[in-house]
């Protein structure tokens, strides 16, 4: 473990650099979906509201507040990311995904600690690669992106009626028609490759594996947009880790054991 870290030290600016900025933009564009979010009206605000027995206007006033909150910690974030940031912001994720579970109300979402982990476990990721651990970093992003595939292939294969609405939506928009029946027999195949792509991360993260959860996982964000319409794109915003992510893994994976090769060559270990 001690001579991985000599060798993250030992390396060159420009060889942490891919990593760090990448983690800078997936998490900025987090935070700003979650400045969306909170702006439409969370769930935190239902709790407040309906749960805790608060004025509407007070609970209203939490959302608003969060929201710029978060808005100005995206751009302090893309010019200086710092690990005391990075757990506060993990944190709220996580607040948002409890109250995700607790208030429930729609499909699924009492599985929302594991479609919504890799959007959790980022902010851990980037403290372990920021103290130069960056095989542990490597670990939690390929939980992270396990959980959240899994979790997705699990939604697809029990027939998610979103999921459908986005294959037969999408299909419309580029001219297709696609009956319910075939958009569920297209969801089955969906649901096994995301499982089978989830344990694979998580047992051996391969090149064309990372790539083909990136493509995916962008797709599957933008579909919002095909079957919903553009003012939707809040909801890619708050999934950018589900495209993202996988770049990261990759870097961390491939181009920086590569480059801490080199540096434990240089450094004559």
């Amino acid at each position: 473990m001690y001579g991985g870290v000599r060798a993250w030290l030992g390396l060159s600016e420009s060889k942490r650099l891919p990593v760090e900025l990448l983690f800078r933009v997936a998490l900025a564009l987090q935070c700003v979906g979650l400045y969306f979010y909170f702006r439409a009206g969370s769930s935190l605000e239902a709790y407040l509201f309906l749960d805790r027995g608060w004025e509407q206007a007070q609970s209203r006033q939490v959302d608003v507040v969060l929201a710029y909150l978060h808005l100005g910690v995206a751009i302090f974030w893309l010019l200086r990311p710092t690990v005391v940031l990075a757990v506060i912001l993990g944190c709220l994720q996580v607040l948002v995904t409890y109250m995700t579970w607790y208030q429930g109300g729609a499909h699924f979402t009492e599985w929302a600690f594991f479609t919504q982990a890799i959007r959790m476990l980022s902010y851990p990721a980037f403290v372990f690669w920021v103290w130069g651990y960056p095989k542990v970093s490597a670990w939690v992003l390929r939980v992270g992106l396990g959980l959240t595939f899994f979790s997705h292939g699990l939604e697809a294969l029990y027939q998610h009626p979103h999921f459908i609405d986005y294959l037969i939506g999408t299909a419309r928009q580029f001219g297709f028609r696609l009956r319910e029946a075939q958009a569920v027999q297209l969801l089955r195949i969906i649901g096994v490759v995301d499982v089978l792509v989830a344990v694979w991360v998580l047992v051996r993260p391969w090149r064309g594996v990372l790539f083909w959860m990136a493509f995916w996982g962008l797709l599957t964000a933008f579909s919002r947009l095909t079957e919903l319409g553009l003012a939707q794109y809040p909801q890619v915003l708050l999934r950018s880790l589900n495209f993202l992510g996988p770049l990261l893994l990759w870097l961390l994976t491939f181009h920086f054991r590569s480059s801490e090769g080199d540096a434990k060559l240089s450094a004559g270990d």
